[in-house]
């Protein structure tokens, strides 16, 4: 069940799957994102008669479904505007342009379910937002210009860190640029703030060791993707069903394969830029080999 957490004494969130966060700034109250659909969001504003202050506006940290996907909701009970970074907006205000990234064309069924592709709404670029207290930290990678938000001594980071539980399950942590993942990490690491609340997971005032993980994560599945090219040359499809297998991961759900897939040729398209593999036609087919 939801429920609304203090972090500080102008900082809070509502507890969930994906967290939600709250900030109370001279009386006004802000939300740092909206959870994956209508309910999330339902149960949000219903928490926040429980402070006072009116909601001022909602900000979108990124435009992944399952932070925006109460967007609409918000905007239609309460009127507020949303802010997000200029370089999220054209998602949330067309968000077929997610999954059809995901799947580089227009996207099948199993990549328009609520959790690939939210309901759109209207975005303002979050320069223009007026509100004081704030500190904005760009944090891309995990999607092109997600940011955190800090007030105080409370950081959301938004999807820059994975909690223990899902890095070990998923072993792929998903990323639209699994190089600028690792950056916006080591940058995370640079910080000094008392609380730091992931999206997923729970607050902390350790990150470091959470960090560790993740970077090892991603430099992990890097490996991976060389080890499996140290066979030989492979096609996209075979080496991102070898790269899974190594992991030992398998997926029976379409969209949840397309989307580690997409994370996989991040790692590509990184390892090819650092000069490590290469790609080229044969017979029609795109081959990937070390170089």
């Amino acid at each position: 069940m939801s429920r609304l957490v203090k972090l500080s004494s102008n900082a809070f969130y509502v507890k969930g799957r994906v967290n939600i966060g709250v900030v109370k700034i001279e009386g006004k109250l802000l939300l740092i994102d909206t959870g994956l659909d209508d309910d999330s969001a339902r149960r949000a504003l219903n928490l926040l008669k429980g402070l006072e202050g009116r909601l001022e506006a909602v900000i979108n940290t990124h435009s992944h479904a399952d932070h925006i996907g109460g967007n609409s909701f918000v905007a239609r009970r309460t009127g507020v505007p949303i802010y997000a970074p200029e370089g999220e907006i054209p998602f949330i205000q067309n968000p077929l342009l997610e999954p059809a990234l995901l799947y580089g064309g227009y996207p099948p069924p199993p990549l328009t379910k609520k959790l690939f592709m939210a309901k759109p709404s209207k975005a303002r670029p979050l320069t223009s937002l007026e509100i004081g207290g704030l500190e904005i930290h760009r944090l891309p990678g995990h999607s092109p210009d997600m940011i955190g938000i800090a007030v105080g001594d409370v950081f959301y980071i938004a999807d820059a860190v994975f909690p223990e539980g899902i890095v070990k399950k998923h072993k792929i942590l998903y990323g639209f640029d699994p190089e600028r993942m690792a950056e916006s990490l080591r940058t995370l690491m640079r910080t000094d703030y008392k609380i730091y609340l992931p999206s997923h997971g729970s607050p902390t005032g350790e990150i470091e060791e959470l960090i560790d993980l993740n970077l090892a994560a991603i430099e992990n599945v890097k490996n991976k993707v060389l080890a499996v090219l140290e066979e030989g040359a492979k096609s996209t499809q075979t080496l991102i069903g070898d790269v899974l297998e190594g992991l030992g991961l398998k997926y029976e759900d379409p969209g949840m394969y397309m989307l580690n897939a997409s994370a996989l040729k991040g790692y590509l398209s990184w390892l090819t830029r650092n000069g490590k593999i290469i790609c080229f036609v044969e017979k029609n087919i795109v081959m990937w080999a070390l170089k």
